[in-house]
């Protein structure tokens, strides 16, 4: 019999059910390649400490101009949110950490943190997903920013931070 050639290194990942939503889909291909080159930076302890700063992206190839419109897509779609937002002083990047996982806590051996309204936690906030709602919403969010962006029950905005819920909701991704 052959030996498996399996490789134990690292990889980068999209989960499945992100892969094969219609949000994931409509991705411009600069923000899929930002996306993989985020989740390239990731090792399972690190989400919210990537760096989509040009000093690291230029050395994949990225221009100011198309990175700065790939970042600021996938924060208005979900799939990134900003954890620190960075200064012109070097040594003080933006970070940002992808919705899918979790935030993970600040390493102590490193000194700064997240800004205000940041909340460490292993629950992804999945922003990148479209929620249906069970009733019609009728809240300050709802008049505010529209239907489409109020969140369903289990979801809180405080000062504008949205905190994730404790259980898993619905989606309009039927049988993911």
């Amino acid at each position: 019999m052959a030996k498996s050639k399996k490789n134990t290194g690292r990889f980068v990942g999209v989960p499945l059910s992100v892969w094969k939503s219609d949000e994931y889909a409509n991705l411009k291909p600069a923000e899929c390649k930002l996306l993989d080159d985020l989740n390239g930076q990731y090792n399972g302890r690190n989400n919210g400490l990537l760096s989509p700063a040009f000093t690291l992206m230029g050395k994949r190839g990225w221009a100011t101009s198309s990175l700065h419109r790939a970042k600021t897509g996938l924060i208005k779609k979900g799939f990134i949110v900003v954890t620190r937002q960075g200064w012109k002083q070097r040594g003080k990047p933006t970070l940002v950490a992808i919705t899918w996982n979790g935030i993970d806590d600040w390493p102590s051996n490193k000194d700064g943190q997240y800004d205000d309204g940041v909340k460490v936690s292993a629950i992804p906030l999945n922003l990148w997903r479209k929620v249906t709602l069970d009733k019609p919403c009728k809240t300050k969010d709802a008049l505010l920013y529209g239907k489409e962006t109020c969140l369903p029950t289990p979801y809180r905005r405080i000062k504008g931070q949205i905190t994730a819920p404790a259980a898993p909701y619905r989606s309009t991704n039927q049988g993911i």
